[in-house]
């Protein structure tokens, strides 16, 4: 019997911006919402060890500061992920960590566009990752070589 579970959602003070998780198989995906911009995470099969995006499977809304703040975990293979979104101005901020027990095969966040209104997001690497754009998708990951196991982090803000 499949578990039903709800979807949560993260809304910008301004009321003008979301971060809506839903759902789907094994994991939440979600979209970045602004008007008729979306863009929605990218999503592979449910039993890739090192997916497009990164699996959460608990994810939850809490205040933190007097702010709303998503914070989610979850796992493939070996590896546990976790999750934590802000809202910034003009849009949120993501911060990913990955602690793997091997040395990764790739770890990203993935995304494509689902509307074409403006404003359009802007998806901008902080710190110590980087993005890479082509075939349709956007790809954020981590600055850091993948040549050991251990605890990856890479961070991005979504402006709309």
């Amino acid at each position: 019997m499949s578990q039903q579970v709800q979807p949560v959602q993260l809304v910008h003070p301004d009321g003008k911006r979301r971060v809506d998780f839903t759902w789907n198989g094994d994991r939440f995906i979600h979209q970045l919402v602004c008007g008729d911009s979306v863009v929605e995470s990218f999503e592979e099969a449910e039993e890739l060890p090192w997916p497009a995006s990164p699996p959460l499977q608990q994810l939850s809304v809490e205040v933190i500061n007097d702010q709303e703040v998503a914070l989610g975990v979850g796992c493939a293979g070996t590896s546990h992920w976790s999750l934590s979104v802000q809202p910034i101005e003009n849009g949120f901020h993501f911060e990913w960590a990955c602690r793997t027990k091997v040395s990764p095969e790739r770890l990203l966040s993935t995304y494509q566009i689902r509307g074409t209104s403006e404003p359009a997001w802007n998806l901008e690497p902080v710190g110590s990752s980087t993005r890479t754009d082509g075939n349709g998708v956007t790809e954020l990951k981590p600055t850091a070589s993948l040549s050991e196991a251990g605890t990856f982090q890479w961070a991005y803000t979504a402006t709309a």
